[in-house]
């Protein structure tokens, strides 16, 4: 790594490699820190070693402030957020998952229905960016709908307005799509 060059989505790369097994330690490593941590090791599996040690709220963290640098980096080309990184799942809405038999790779499962129901019912126009939503992960879908927004509330509903083929959504994905987006079907 130059240590003169920003290293941000390299760093953003391996940070969505994370390995998330909820027996993490608080952690507070600030994206400085990391830099040099990162010159000691000699691979990225050395670095993605060391990450794993650290909290989920630190990678959290350490992701938004490689998003907020200045470096001049395309945003666009970072890689989204899994579902065990993203913050618009939080440890609360594990528990409640876990209440209900939930976990967050169905979480995946209910991303993945949705790309294929959206490819069934929305116009070809408003389908070149559902091919994202093959990785599974909500930050995808949320990007796509723009959402929390009122325009992507809106979308989410208008999708599930009228007669419909509900073929292949899953009782947990409504489940989903009415515990995240407040739209429930009957």
């Amino acid at each position: 790594m130059d240590i003169n060059k920003c290293n941000c989505l390299n760093l953003a790369k391996i940070l969505c490699r994370y390995d998330y097994h909820n027996i993490m330690d608080n952690t507070d490593i600030k994206k400085p820190e990391l830099d040099l941590i990162w010159k000691e090791y000699k691979s990225d599996n050395e670095i993605i070693e060391y990450i794993n040690r650290l909290s989920l709220l630190n990678i959290q963290s350490l992701y938004q402030e490689c998003i907020s640098c200045n470096c001049g980096t395309n945003k666009d080309s970072y890689p989204s957020l899994n579902n065990y990184l993203t913050e618009f799942i939080s440890e609360s809405d594990d528990a409640v998952f876990e209440e209900n038999g939930i976990s967050r790779e169905d979480v995946g499962v209910f991303v993945k229905e949705i790309k294929t129901l959206f490819e069934k019912t929305w116009s070809d126009e408003y389908q070149y960016d559902l091919g994202k939503l093959s990785t599974g992960y909500i930050s995808d879908l949320n990007k796509i709908l723009n959402y929390p927004s009122l325009g992507g509330y809106h979308i989410l509903e208008d999708s599930f307005t009228g007669p419909m083929e509900l073929d292949g959504f899953s009782d947990t994905s409504k489940s989903l799509l009415g515990y995240f987006y407040g739209i429930h079907l009957h």
